[in-house]
């Protein structure tokens, strides 16, 4: 459960195999729906984690700045605060003395305790701005702790929200519902969920004994899958990353809706979300 690029080397590792897509892949698309908003790059601020987590994310942002030609990047805001801990009051004091207008947006790396703490104590001096997360958060954590305080954040998802239509979703659900009736839906048990629906798929083609190497051979024949999700996955010997979708969702009143940017741009004009 990681978008590192640790683990998505290229040429790929033999025995590293990946579902989701990378921090890199979601960040540029938080980008990306920001500037759709008509959030301009220079309003963008960075909190995240002091490691190579917080680094991938932070990273992959100013890529995608950079690629959509925002040449400043590396000088925007950027606050962090030491893993393992609940420090983010200094993280926050450099990011107000860092400008002398609030961000309107600020990309979020962490976990979810350290990023709750942040945003409870942000809106209370920058109530206008907008805070996003990388889907490592733990998207039903954070809104668990932040409760009424987590509407309007958004969190983008390496797998549909579990009330999408989708094929892997009703799937998923009526499974969870004969085999493990006392747990909650959730973002990550679905991400588990298509993983072993792809490790099971290789199983059944690595032969009648299966061993280390057939098992990879025949992941690495896994072509235009339907995996359920709207997109259809490949492996090969090249591309051991299967997915690149990503579903960028908004809290409100603890469920979790896809955040539609056009939509957003509108309230952001009004001074809302």
């Amino acid at each position: 459960m990681t978008g590192a690029n640790l683990l998505r080397k290229n040429p790929p590792d033999r025995y590293v195999m990946n579902y989701r897509a990378s921090y890199e892949n979601e960040t540029a698309a938080l980008i990306e729906g920001l500037t759709h908003a008509g959030v301009r790059p220079h309003e963008i601020a960075f909190f995240t984690q002091n490691d190579a987590y917080g680094d991938a994310g932070y990273n992959g942002s100013i890529k995608a700045l950079k690629e959509i030609g925002y040449s400043h990047s590396d000088q925007l805001p950027h606050v962090r605060y030491e893993r393992n801990t609940l420090d983010v009051e200094e993280a926050l004091l450099k990011l107000l003395d860092s400008s002398s207008a609030p961000p309107r947006a600020i990309i979020m790396v962490g976990t979810y305790a350290p990023c709750a703490k942040f945003i409870r104590l942000a809106r209370r001096v920058m109530p206008h701005t907008l805070f996003l997360n990388l889907s490592f958060v733990n998207a039903e954590a954070l809104s668990n702790v932040l409760g009424d305080a987590a509407n309007g954040v958004i969190v983008s998802q390496v797998v549909p929200p579990c009330n999408l239509k989708q094929i892997i979703c009703l799937q998923y659900l009526e499974d969870l519902k004969k085999y493990a009736p006392q747990e909650k839906p959730g973002f990550v048990s679905l991400e588990g969920y298509i993983i072993a629906n792809l490790l099971v798929n290789g199983l059944r083609n690595a032969g009648d004994h299966p061993s280390r190497e057939s098992l990879v051979t025949a992941m690495e024949s896994i072509d235009n899958y339907n995996i359920g999700t709207g997109e259809n996955v490949s492996y090969s010997s090249k591309q051991h990353t299967a997915s690149k979708k990503l579903w960028a969702t908004m809290i409100n009143k603890g469920e979790f809706q896809l955040v539609n940017w056009d939509e957003l741009a509108k309230n952001l004009k009004q001074g809302s979300y």
